[in-house]
């Protein structure tokens, strides 16, 4: 965010600067990644306690209990972000 409102200020100097020093995986997926999984997790997790989850091929709505959608959540989010983890990990 910082990168981007310095291009529109200074754009010369910042690309000299990005070109000369291009950010590591490491800091791309910690700032980028994890924060959009965290997001969506978030707004999937808050859908699921309002909406609840639909169930058959009728439409009918499951209101599912809070500790239930959190284990869901916080499953899909730490195995999305194994996913980025390089196969030397494992």
């Amino acid at each position: 965010m910082v990168r981007a409102l310095t291009l529109l200020i200074t754009p010369g100097k910042t690309w000299e600067r990005m070109a000369l020093k291009p950010p590591n995986v490491f800091t791309v997926v910690l700032i980028s990644l994890l924060q959009l999984i965290a997001i969506t997790s978030a707004v999937e997790g808050y859908g699921l306690l309002t909406l609840g989850e639909t169930v058959g091929g009728i439409g009918k709505q499951l209101h599912l209990s809070q500790e239930r959608v959190i284990r869901y959540e916080v499953f899909y989010a730490v195995a999305s972000s194994l996913s980025f983890l390089p196969e030397h990990f494992f």
